[in-house]
């Protein structure tokens, strides 16, 4: 159980701005070094985001219900990329088998080319989803939910 009788609008914007300002350091992190462990480590900090939109959803399901979309399907992309690498460092691990060589071939230019376009795609996604400053995205949250009490 969480305690939520103490909970105020101050405490939640708060950690929306902090998850949000996580995810920025993700994003930038992966921009400057875009290597698998990069996408997927920013890839957590999107879900803790989508999580934190989901529950707020149902104060304003019109507006949040489009930001959650966006983190979810940010999230879906980092996801597919993830399961990309995985599968290419598993096609690698077999590209000593003489029978496979072709097929192993064009099976990684297939990856290569899906695998730039998902982080092609995650990586303009994300650069709008978190273009503003941490403080601007909470203020912004607590304006489509309003002043409400927490209980």
């Amino acid at each position: 159980k969480w305690p939520l009788e103490d909970l105020t609008w101050k405490q939640i914007c708060g950690a929306v701005a902090k998850i949000y300002k996580r995810g920025q350091r993700g994003l930038v992190k992966t921009i400057n070094d875009p290597e698998p462990e990069n996408f997927h480590a920013w890839r957590k900090r999107v879900k803790d985001l989508w999580y934190q939109l989901r529950i707020l959803q149902p104060l304003n399901r019109v507006v949040l219900t489009e930001m959650a979309h966006d983190a979810e399907v940010l999230g879906e992309l980092l996801g597919r990329e993830h399961d990309f690498d995985f599968l290419w460092a598993r096609l690698e691990r077999e590209s000593g088998d003489e029978a496979l060589r072709d097929e192993l071939a064009c099976l990684q230019k297939l990856i290569r080319k899906q695998g730039k376009r998902l982080r092609t795609n995650a990586l303009e996604l994300g650069r709008r989803l978190y273009a503003e400053p941490a403080k601007a995205f909470a203020k912004r949250i607590s304006i489509f939910v309003g002043k409400r009490k927490v209980r």
